[in-house]
């Protein structure tokens, strides 16, 4: 059987040592002695795992053999497979040349022509002095120099290493480390990690370049990165003036911010189906119309009467979906989901994204006929100060207008439409601003216009800060 193999002095002393390794072993056995080898493992995955080896700087990554499945998938795909570490041994000999650093290569090794069943390690040297950009970013703590030399140092090794024809295929922020004695220099030093699944064209298709950077821009969601920054990096990375590039390039751009939205989506899909059907409290209708009788009565429209009771020992408000004579309710009645369902529904996903709003503790909803009844919605009670209320009081603080930006912007990541975005549909809390009244909350790739313009339409009185959330709020696509 073909066996290639590169090995450091202080592995083959080591499984000497230990009784793994004969002295004089042929190519073969020192092979299977490496493909044996245990130690901490950092990750598993299928048929490849990486271990750090006890005792010595060395870590391990071995692939055992991908099969004919994931070649049939990744054919069936259009997809290159990935099928040993030929690919990380080659960029970690490469990319140092390009000023690009990444683990030390210490060793190499592979068994076997069959695809399917080949096996191969790589050996590298540990990291050490670097930490995860994942993690820096993360800290309060940092400063907005910081940030903007770090945004530079990313933009540059972007590109030089797709300018270089190399495409990294797990471009996640993970797997940018930096040396932290250089945070705070002009230009920080970065590491490029990862690179199993690394690939070299001659030429870089745009399709490659596009998905490394919509998988940047994705891993970058959680931080919420502002539209200056965005812009700043598209600057950095294409080494022209922002006007030329987004001019000659706009549908580029637009196209990575689009694939960046859908891999958040593809996230967040598995929380639709983690939404209660009953809430923390039971009801019914009579304890529903009790308590709108005994409340204190907020709201009372043709569409929805809202109150505030106490119930349970808490204070919580009630909100009554009316119908609106007999063409509405059949009309609701055709709906797959009632008003309340979809609030509820809509409450529960954003509280699982992360998204302020109120709690919800229950809601209750019948038929009579085939014809849906007045729906009722339980949930906390956020006070009675909303967004208007603090605008027209005593205007809007730069703290607020972050919040409001930052949360706007995590509503876009998400692809969510609040489909009502008034000032009065957002509440005043002493933990920050939440979102209610969620019965018309759905899903807008790209954020959403009529969000974004409703909002607005709020702030008229002071043309300033319209024009500075105008600017600041993610534009749809």
């Amino acid at each position: 059987m073909h066996t290639e193999l590169e090995l450091p002095t202080e592995l083959e002393r080591a499984l000497e040592a230990g009784g793994q390794l004969a002295e004089g072993a042929s190519k073969a056995e020192r092979f299977a002695a490496v493909m044996a080898c245990e130690g901490e493992v950092y990750r598993a995955v299928a048929n490849r795992e990486t271990l750090a080896l006890p005792g010595l700087d060395l870590f391990l990554k071995r692939h055992r053999g991908s099969g004919w499945a994931e070649i049939l998938k990744n054919a069936l795909t259009l997809r290159r497979p990935v099928l040993g570490a030929e690919n990380e041994r080659a960029a970690c000999e490469a990319l140092p040349g390009l000023g690009i650093a990444t683990p030390e290569l210490a060793g190499y090794g592979r068994r076997g022509r069959h695809p399917a069943r080949r096996e191969s390690f790589v050996l590298t040297r540990a990291v050490t002095g670097f930490e995860s950009l994942e993690d820096r970013i993360a800290l309060p703590a940092q400063t907005a120099t910081e940030r903007h030399r770090l945004l530079a140092a990313i933009a540059q090794l972007a590109q030089r290493l797709h300018g270089a024809g190399w495409v990294h295929r797990d471009f996640y922020l993970c797997h940018l480390w930096v040396r932290s004695t250089t945070i705070a220099e002009l230009k920080p030093e970065l590491l490029l990690m990862d690179l199993h699944r690394a690939r070299h064209f001659d030429r870089l298709p745009d399709r490659y370049r596009l998905r490394d950077l919509a998988a940047l821009l994705y891993s970058t969601f959680d931080r919420t990165p502002g539209r200056f920054a965005l812009l700043r990096f598209v600057r950095l990375y294409s080494g022209r003036p922002l006007r030329v590039e987004l001019n000659q390039r706009g549908r580029f751009w637009r196209a990575v911010y689009r694939r960046a939205l859908i891999l958040q989506l593809r996230e967040d899909r598995a929380l639709r189906h983690t939404v209660p059907r009953v809430g923390s409290v039971a009801l019914d209708a009579a304890d529903c119309e009790r308590l709108l009788a005994s409340g204190q009565r907020l709201k009372d429209d043709p569409p929805a009467t809202l109150v505030r009771a106490r119930y349970q020992d808490r204070s919580v408000v009630l909100k009554r979906y009316n119908l609106l004579g007999p063409v509405h309710r059949l009309r609701q009645s055709l709906r797959a989901y009632s008003r309340v369902a979809r609030a509820w529904r809509g409450m529960h996903r954003l509280k699982a994204l992360g998204l302020p709003v109120a709690q919800p503790l229950g809601f209750f909803e019948r038929r009579r006929f085939g014809l849906r009844q007045p729906q009722y919605l339980l949930q906390e009670d956020l006070g009675d100060l909303t967004l208007l209320d603090e605008f027209e009081r005593e205007g809007l603080s730069s703290e607020r207008e972050d919040e409001l930006v930052r949360l706007l912007r995590r509503l876009a990541q998400h692809g969510i439409e609040h489909g009502d975005m008034k000032a009065t549909n957002l509440m005043v809390t002493a933990a920050g601003l939440k979102l209610i009244d969620l019965d018309a909350t759905r899903l807008v790739l790209g954020g959403s216009e009529r969000d974004r313009r409703r909002l607005l339409r709020n702030f008229e009185a002071d043309a300033a800060l319209c024009a500075r959330l105008a600017r600041r709020l993610p534009p749809p696509l």
